[in-house]
């Protein structure tokens, strides 16, 4: 044991010698042939994959959750005193894939999937430290146990050995899981593709085994059982009913999926925080959020850092050998991109990755209140503001095109055009409107850059986009002029972001009057990174002079990407401090709701109001960005009259908090020509002014299904919205919800 302590002290001199030696200001891609590469994956030590309550000792409290420790596997576990229920990292029933860091290591030979239980805890090759809220367990890890015990001063070439200090700090009631990756070595040659810590936190098994032994907890519950000596705990108790019991993922509006259930269409689920640059299959996430609920009790984890490299993993007991439901957050260390004969990766990432966990019991085991604790977490690490909406009137946001692609032939709506529909919205008692004027710079939709684009002089050039604000102002309504920072048609050679597989990075942008104008796409290419910052200077300087209530930004919280000068993390940073920025002066809207990007905002369009995958009977759609964000920022979703069914867009807006929407035009040839459909428009946004305008700053309490196409919305003050979806009046109680309508209670 001294010849090993020495090995492990003299290893970390060494990494933070490397880490000094190493530092650049710039990112770098590199590669190598990846065809053929032979996949190594150990072998398990299946005791250590499991522990058991009585291997758990006390370590330290903090509000109404406690932290225990199993010194024989490493594994820490949480017991919630109000829920009466223990989370563990490791599942108490026997498997042999469970562990609490997973490591996959990689060079143009081999792959290794390396985990802390067979590749350290095993050969005895982890040191741990512990302080009155804090334990702190390093993994010394390796294939074999003659290459843990070398000192890394010495390692041969192609042996792979990696050291992952992992931190746990209990504090406000809350579980933070950090890793420095500062501090992490890996073996020479090899490239970190990805890190997955405390992938079997709170899993889920209705296996024979698990049931047992959740039978044989909750028979013994609210009995003294010794943990330590001298001091007892009430094991957990289990609740037999296992219908409720789900998972929660960050797909699109966010998505329950119900453990109890089998659906082969969301067996195994992936969600790349922010999104990708490589047009990879996997969905994006505009939160790096999950969480589970069991029994009585829950958690929510939130990605406090290292979000930009993160992606949400879910999985269903049929995806896995072990036949259990899990989620984590998989983190890439290096990030990396494979093609069919290469890897692309850039430089290890040397920051901080956090998982922030907040426990829930009883009634407050739901997604709404997830999203409440959610919400508190990302206002007190500066994510969100902590400002609230002050409205007193709901508004209206509509959307206009100009120029499809920046010619006079397909002007869709000039400033003259757009005042008069603002006259008639005014004319017929809309009094709160938000008018988002997009393609209105040169290149229309397909814009060119936006520190060289000009206001289109087919709709009336920066005189006609005057008079228009002028005439808004003194209505009381807000114009906001669309444009994209980030993406543009017009860019040169070295001003376009490359992916790290040196290819241009795009961005395409959907034409919704696609029909009309001939071109469904316009395929737009990236900025890169270095260019960002004097990208919106020169924006911002240019329109100066321009009295318009602020811009709507069309791509920053929907795109987030690294190249060769910056990682996607500094990326994250660059914009989400540029956009703030660009609020100085002016109110901000944007269209996504990216969470990196929305601390400055006062208003979102294009929030995703559904799922990426189909909803089923096991896999639903739920309002859990929604409970996030009501009360902090206003939001719409898409425009109601581009969607299919329009009718059903406008309930959905109202079962969701959000702000009415439509996307318009002044072309009496085209389908979005305002006069179409501006009486349903005002009659829809006038009866939601009378109903709901008390609610645009009272936050969401509960949502839940009533029975099949009927949902309640509650709020914190005493108002419960119904909504109907079907065909048909449904009565609940004394009152009555007409066909494909909506009504407020209180």
């Amino acid at each position: 044991m001294l010849h090993k302590r020495f090995l492990r002290t003299l290893a970390l001199i060494i990494v933070l010698a490397l880490s000094v030696t190493s530092c650049s200001t710039d990112s770098s891609v590199s590669s190598f042939f990846s065809s053929n590469r032979e996949i190594k994956t150990g072998v398990s030590s299946i005791s250590l994959h499991s522990s058991a309550l009585k291997d758990y000792t006390f370590v330290a409290a903090s509000g109404l959750v406690e932290l225990y420790f199993d010194t024989r596997t490493t594994s820490v576990a949480v017991y919630d005193t109000s829920a009466q229920f223990m989370w563990y990292a490791l599942p108490a029933y026997s498997n042999d894939s469970s562990a609490i860091v997973n490591l996959k290591l990689s060079n143009s030979d081999e792959i290794y999937y390396l985990n802390s239980q067979d590749n350290s805890v095993a050969y005895s090759s982890y040191s741990t430290e512990f302080t009155s809220n804090t334990i702190k367990v390093t993994y010394y890890m390796s294939d074999s146990e003659q290459t843990v015990n070398k000192a890394v001063s010495v390692l041969d070439k192609g042996e792979v050995y990696a050291i992952v200090p992992v931190l746990y700090t209990l504090e406000d009631g809350n579980l933070t899981v950090s890793i420095d990756c500062e501090e992490m070595f890996i073996s020479d040659g090899f490239v970190l593709e990805s890190l997955s810590v405390l992938p079997y936190f709170g899993a889920i098994s209705y296996s024979a085994e698990a049931l047992a032994m959740e039978k044989t907890e909750e028979e013994t519950a609210f009995e003294e059982t010794t943990i330590e000596d001298g001091k007892t705990e009430d094991v957990p108790a289990v609740s037999d009913d296992l219908t409720e019991d789900f998972i929660l993922v960050p797909d699109g509006c966010g998505a329950v999926m119900y453990t109890a259930m089998q659906d082969e269409t969301t067996e195994s689920l992936e969600f790349e925080v922010y999104g990708n640059e490589n047009n990879t299959a996997q969905r994006e996430a505009v939160i790096g959020a999950y969480g589970i609920k069991k029994a009585d009790a829950a958690f929510v984890a939130v990605v406090e850092n290292g979000e930009a490299i993160a992606t949400i993993k879910a999985n269903r007991d049929t995806a896995n050998a072990d036949k259990v439901n899990n989620v984590y957050a998989d983190f890439a260390i290096n990030p990396s991109f494979e093609t069919s004969s290469r890897l692309y990766y850039s430089d290890k990432f040397d920051g901080e990755i956090s998982v922030r966990y907040r426990f829930m019991s009883g009634s407050e085991a739901n997604y709404i209140s997830m999203a409440a604790s959610c919400r508190e977490a990302l206002i007190r690490n500066g994510t969100l503001s902590s400002k609230s909406v002050s409205s007193n009137e709901l508004g209206l946001n509509i959307s206009l095109i100009g120029s499809v692609d920046g010619s006079s032939s397909k002007k869709m709506t000039d400033f003259e055009g757009a005042q008069d529909i603002l006259s008639v919205l005014k004319a017929k008692g809309i009094n709160n409107v938000n008018l988002i004027f997009n393609a209105m710079f040169s290149g229309g939709l397909n814009q060119q850059k936006a520190s060289s684009a000009k206001i289109l002089k087919t709709l009336g050039g920066n005189s006609g986009f005057e008079q228009l604000c002028e005439y808004a102002k003194k209505q009381r309504f807000n114009v906001f002029a669309g444009v994209n920072i980030l993406t543009a048609s017009d860019l040169s050679s070295s001003e376009k972001a490359k992916g790290l597989d040196g290819n241009k990075i795009k961005y395409s942008v959907s034409n919704p009057l696609a029909q009309q104008s001939g071109k469904s796409v316009y395929t737009l290419n990236v900025l890169a990174a270095d260019y960002v910052e004097q990208n919106i200077i020169d924006l911002m300087n240019s329109t100066k002079n321009l009295d318009f209530a602020g811009f709507c930004i069309n791509d920053a919280a929907n795109l987030l990407y690294g190249d060769a000068s910056f990682d996607s993390t500094d990326v994250m940073k660059l914009l989400s401090e540029n956009i703030s920025a660009l609020a100085t002066q002016n109110r901000l809207m944007l269209s996504g709701a990216n969470f990196y990007a929305l601390k400055s905002a006062s208003m979102l369009v294009d929030v995703p109001f559904y799922t990426q995958y189909a909803p089923t009977e096991a896999y639903n759609a739920v309002p859990f960005v929604m409970a996030i964000l009501h009360s902090t920022v206003e939001y719409s979703g898409k425009a109601a009259n581009i969607c299919s069914v329009p009718k059903l867009e406008m309930l959905k807006c109202i079962e969701y908090g959000g702000v009415p929407h439509f996307m318009l035009v002044y072309d009496s040839s085209s389908q979005l020509y305002y006069a179409n459909s501006v009486n349903e428009i005002v009659d829809f946004v006038l009866r939601a002014n009378k109903d709901l305008t008390d609610l645009t700053s009272a936050r969401i309490t509960a949502h839940y299904s009533v029975e099949d196409g009927l949902f309640c919305t509650s709020y914190d003050n005493g108002a419960v919205v119904y909504v109907n979806y079907n065909n048909y009046s449904v009565t609940i109680g004394e009152i009555s919800v007409m066909p494909y309508d909506y009504l407020r209670i209180n």
